[in-house]
């Protein structure tokens, strides 16, 4: 009975193994856009950006619709109010139940048709026909009076507008505009680094006002507070502090911002975040621990906190250690009980490269509970990982680990 069940126990464990090895490739997806995301980028290019009230919507083909929008205001164009337009949009695999319709009001950036495609032929019975822009992502439906307004005056800005000025209208934009629009700003923002670098003290401090505004959505403040840090932007710093009392719930945020900023946090600082009983602070708090505290206390942490997102800051801590003791104390997490955990030790210690091979190798070799991450790190580990990788499908002491080797390496288990 024992020879029959080994086989089918080392098949069950290559088979998640290889579910593992697929997945530490992947780039992140693209998440669907939310109404009005893309409408801010596509306004400052296209031609005209109009708020009117949609009418008569019907398919042009299997992938694309149709539809008049009776032009209500104008924020950038060479047409007027009381016009009406014929406008289409594609939704490729979309349900035919198109995203607009008729007795909308929608506020869309257009574009001409672009030349020698398919919407020439698509428009020969519809003439005038424009675009909207951004793929057909461009539009926002039923938008507030008030932020149409802050969306023109944006769209005022000349064509030769300086970065500085269009940065600190951008962040105008987001102080006065809702939160649909507010994410759209700071997500262009955030998109250019031209821009974000061109913010002064004063734009600065209106996007910090919106991070303090308790009226906003948590994920709109929380978004500020992310692009002040992925920014470094040093005039925000001190705004963040304020953020940063254990009981905000900006506090995580906050704390990875001022660190991004000052390049680090103070021993004692992160000492303190580590005994928190919030899993938020102690992963940051993991995450910037340096020299003799991180080799004290991530390895425990990597290994034995209670929460996921702590022992992944731990690992990430180990690692940005570049010592022998951080990847020593990264290994027992390519075993850890969490998805989530065993990728992210997996991702970590293949990114070290040739410095973590021979201690993934002997965990491969030595360890079979270890053996399927240090698999997956070694093919994420380059030219020696590899390597370390064909000794491991020529020599390995089982045929289990021999197999998920040659998975490693876009073998079938059974070439050779």
């Amino acid at each position: 009975r024992r020879a029959s069940t080994a086989p089918r126990r080392g098949w069950r464990v290559l088979a998640l193994c290889a579910g593992l090895l697929a997945a530490l490739p992947a780039l992140a997806v693209a998440q669907p856009s939310a109404p009005g995301l893309p409408l801010l980028a596509s306004a400052e290019r296209a031609p005209l950006v109009v708020v009117g009230r949609l009418d008569d919507v019907a398919p042009l083909d299997a992938s694309a619709f149709a539809a008049s929008l009776r032009v209500t205001r104008v924020l950038r164009g060479d047409t007027k109010p009381g016009a009406t337009l014929t406008i289409a949009w594609e939704e490729p695999g979309r349900p035919r139940t198109p995203r607009l319709a008729a007795g909308q009001t929608v506020l869309v950036a257009l574009e001409v048709l672009p030349s020698q495609s398919l919407w020439r032929a698509r428009a020969q019975t519809r003439p005038g026909l424009r675009l909207i822009a951004g793929n057909g992502d461009a539009f926002w439906p039923a938008p507030a009076a008030p932020d149409v307004g802050v969306l023109a005056a944006y769209l005022a800005l000349p064509a030769n507008a300086s970065a500085a000025a269009r940065a600190s209208a951008l962040a105008r934009l987001c102080d006065k505009g809702s939160d649909v629009l507010t994410t759209a700003g700071i997500a262009h923002l955030a998109a250019s680094p031209a821009l974000t670098g061109a913010l002064d003290a004063r734009a600065t401090a209106t996007l910090m006002h919106v991070a303090g505004e308790a009226r906003r959505a948590l994920n709109v403040r929380r978004a500020v507070v992310v692009l002040a840090g992925n920014a470094r932007l040093a005039a925000a710093a001190a705004a963040l502090e304020r953020l940063t009392a254990p009981a905000n719930p900006l506090a995580a945020a906050a704390l990875t911002a001022v660190a991004q900023i000052r390049g680090g946090l103070p021993p004692a600082q992160v000492q303190d975040l580590l005994e928190q009983s919030n899993a938020q602070l102690r992963a940051v708090g993991a995450r910037y621990a340096t020299g003799g505290l991180a080799e004290r206390r991530l390895p425990a942490l990597a290994r034995a906190d209670s929460a996921p997102e702590v022992r992944i800051a731990a690992i990430a801590g180990l690692t940005a250690a570049h010592t022998v003791w951080g990847v020593d104390g990264c290994l027992p997490a390519l075993a850890d009980a969490d998805p989530s955990v065993r990728s992210a030790a997996a991702r970590a210690l293949g990114g070290l490269g040739a410095a973590a091979v021979p201690a993934l190798e002997d965990a491969a070799r030595g360890v079979p509970a270890l053996a399927p991450g240090a698999v997956a790190a070694l093919a994420l580990a380059g030219p020696s990982g590899a390597a370390a990788l064909r000794r491991l499908a020529q020599n390995g002491p089982n045929e289990s680990l021999r197999a998920l080797a040659r998975l490693a390496l876009g073998k079938g288990p059974d070439e050779h």
